[in-house]
């Protein structure tokens, strides 16, 4: 069993069919929360995350459909796969499936039963986190891909305002020259190296996706211009200072790098982003491997060349 999904919460309203399934479960590595009503389990599904929802359809009050129903309705971050037991006919079978059940069982079951079907509903979940992590994440780099980094800045932009920020994008110098001379596949190689020294040098918490093709976009909330200078300037050299292996011709590069921290005058992420992306432009322009600040006090977005104060490259 996948050790990513093994939360289940069981609901029936007859305490010993809840230690029943409870042992059958936990005796196979799940780790299980009981409920005795819909009701109760609507309100466990708000407050804790689950990978599999078990519910007896005969219930009193809300019904295994009608808690299948209600389960769908819920905002809950990721796909819960639901199983509904049932002693009875087909249409409480059909009755639960229109609800958003994804299978049943029926009374009376073997435990290897119960257990095949988990595994069933384990292969769904499996699939489901690898398509989620196809439409979210860049292929080559593992970083976020553009549409899901501008979807992530988007709902953290308008919570808290005034709270410092600071964006970081990079651009990796002379990488045409690197796949004209190496070929794709070395470039690829470089990308993936850089990104892998991207992610090290910025936390969990930051976002961090490829903006383009040899460019990469950096959000860090919480994070003064100070900061993110010092954690810019550490991956800038980290990147100067790395040799990517490629077959008999190690490969060396840097990257230039633009910083804007988040004024009262961002009215979107865009803004801030533009000016990031100036800044970055300017560290190419006065000769690449340097980091580029902008001063955002007397920036203009009416030019094209924005005022910056510049750190010291190497």
């Amino acid at each position: 069993m996948s050790s990513a999904f093994r939360n289940v919460l069981v609901v029936d309203d007859d305490p010993s069919i809840l230690q029943f399934l409870s042992k059958i479960l936990t005796n196979s590595g799940y780790d299980v929360v009981t409920a005795e009503s819909g009701e109760a389990a609507v309100q466990i599904l708000g407050q804790q995350r689950f990978h599999f929802l078990l519910t007896d359809f005969n219930m009193p009050g809300m019904n295994g459909a009608q808690l299948c129903q209600q389960m769908r309705e819920l905002d809950l971050p990721r796909y819960v796969y639901t199983m509904v037991i049932t002693a009875s006919p087909t249409c409480q079978v059909t009755q639960c499936l229109k609800a958003g059940a994804d299978d049943f069982i029926k009374k009376p079951f073997a435990p290897d039963e119960l257990l095949a079907r988990m595994t069933a509903g384990l292969r769904v979940l499996e699939m489901e986190a690898r398509l989620r992590y196809l439409v979210s994440f860049d292929s080559l780099t593992e970083t976020l891909n553009r549409r899901t980094f501008f979807e992530s800045l988007d709902t953290i932009w308008p919570q808290e305002p005034t709270a410092p920020a600071t964006c970081v994008m990079i651009d990796v110098d002379r990488f045409k020259f690197v796949n004209d001379t190496y070929g794709h596949i070395a470039g690829d190689i470089v990308l993936c190296g850089v990104a892998d020294i991207i992610r090290s040098s910025f936390t969990d918490t930051e976002l961090v996706g490829r903006y383009g093709g040899e460019e990469f976009c950096i959000y860090l909330n919480h994070t003064s211009m100070a900061q993110a200078w010092a954690i810019a300037e550490h991956a800038r050299n980290k990147i100067a200072k790395h040799t990517f292996d490629w077959q008999d011709a190690p490969i060396r590069v840097t990257a230039s790098m633009g910083l804007a921290e988040r004024t009262a005058d961002d009215i979107s992420p865009r803004d801030l982003i533009y000016r990031a992306d100036q800044a970055m432009i300017q560290a190419k322009r006065r000769g690449r491997n340097q980091s580029v600040v902008v001063n955002s006090s007397i920036l203009s977005r009416r030019i094209n060349i924005p005022v910056v104060r510049t750190g010291i490259g190497s």
